[in-house]
């Protein structure tokens, strides 16, 4: 009888470990993706502060937050793209391709500022539009398709500089991007606004849940997340100060990954190209278009692609025949897997590719700091990049795992 009660005892305990485990993955799939990425962060930075306190000085964190602006804006477009499964390689040489035809009409040609910046998007536009269409015409795989058209854009931009190996920014418009720091007034005003606006689009849809009889709460949905972007953002706008202030390609940023996040959580659009990544078949069988949603995805990061060439031409000042930086792709898209996003397709959170390009950001910064050697930086990162896919495909298996 004592064995009995002793095996019954046994079953139940390998049965609630085993059920633990499956919990903690799914949260880790889920609400919690984020922190193994935080505790990371947070290791690198003491890290490099021991090895370097310079590290952690006002002047080091604005010139970083300056210094991932380029990744977390392309990391947007590879984010998008990610979504519905796909894999785009040519960012790196579109980005270059379309500030180079920006830099070509503003400076060589003189021609007003909008003019430029307008062709350098609808460039982006243009090559994501021929890249989708063939991916939806023909159902291409994206990653080789993306990948012949990097080769081709490379040798596209060398045509298009090929009179003027490198065209520089100095002084001009186009350097604006991030050569601009904020008055901390306006700094302070533009947090306010964005605090009250992410009230209001937080109580909005706590109440959509309250209609729908959905198990939320108030200090969750709306108080918390309200309270810890004024908190953060008053610390980060203080550090700030005491350099130079707040950066104009580093409220860009914010502005572009909000105005992407409301889109993303907050249309039908969205709704769609999480449900294709998801499950493209139900997405079909719905009569939603695959073809049309994957298409616009494509032409949206091309879009997003060019800004995030133009604010790299105006962080180095010029663009030239050696603005190709693939490590930047490489980087980019460290960042949109560390942040959370899955390269299945279908998960994620866009705020995520900001954390993740911190991250990435930090490591690079920390190393030039300490006097690393480029070798040494080249190995981090790519073992940055091996592991965050390592750890993703770990996290999706694991929470997948049949009960």
């Amino acid at each position: 009888m004592a064995d009995k009660k002793g095996s019954v005892v046994l079953s139940r305990t390998t049965e609630i470990k085993p059920r633990k485990k499956l919990r903690i993955m799914e949260l880790l799939n889920g609400p919690l993706r984020m922190l193994p990425v935080i505790f990371a962060l947070i290791v690198i930075w003491i890290i490099f502060t021991i090895l370097n306190p310079a590290f952690l000085s006002a002047r080091n964190l604005t010139t970083l937050s300056v210094q991932i602006v380029n990744m977390g804006v392309m990391s947007i477009g590879l984010f998008l793209v990610l979504l519905h499964g796909e894999l785009d390689l040519s960012c790196a040489a579109a980005s270059a391709v379309s500030a180079s035809v920006g830099a070509m009409l503003c400076i060589v040609m003189e021609l007003p500022f909008i003019v430029g910046f307008l062709a350098c998007i609808l460039t982006g536009i243009l090559v994501g539009t021929i890249q989708g269409w063939i991916v939806t015409k023909f159902g291409a795989p994206a990653f080789i398709i993306t990948l012949g058209s990097q080769m081709g854009l490379e040798g596209l931009l060398l045509v298009i500089l090929r009179e003027h190996n490198q065209i520089s920014l100095m002084n001009s418009t186009m350097a604006v991007f991030t050569t601009t720091y904020l008055p901390m007034p306006l700094s302070y005003a533009l947090l306010a606004v964005g605090v009250a606006a992410l009230f209001v689009l937080s109580y909005q849809s706590y109440t959509q849940a309250v209609k729908n009889n959905l198990p939320v709460k108030l200090q969750n949905k709306v108080i918390l997340p309200t309270v810890s972007v004024l908190v953060g953002g008053i610390v980060v706008l203080e550090i700030m100060r005491r350099y130079k202030g707040l950066n104009l390609s580093v409220l860009l940023l914010l502005v572009l990954l909000a105005a992407f996040s409301y889109m993303l959580t907050q249309t039908r659009f969205g709704v769609h190209l999480y449900a294709l990544g998801s499950n493209p078949e139900a997405v079909r069988r719905a009569g939603i278009s695959v073809k049309n949603t994957k298409w616009a995805a494509f032409i949206l990061s091309g879009a997003v692609f060019a800004f995030a060439g133009l604010i790299a031409a105006s962080r180095v000042q010029s663009v030239s025949i050696s603005s190709i930086d693939d490590s930047i792709m490489m980087n980019s898209i460290a960042a949109c897997v560390l942040g959370g996003a899955s390269l299945t397709g279908g998960k994620g959170n866009i705020w995520g590719v900001l954390l993740g390009s911190l991250v990435m950001g930090s490591l690079t910064n920390g190393m030039y700091l300490i006097g690393a050697e480029t070798s040494t930086r080249l190995i981090i990162q790519g073992a940055i990049l091996v592991a965050a896919v390592v750890l993703d495909a770990f996290i999706v298996n694991a929470s997948t795992t049949k009960r």
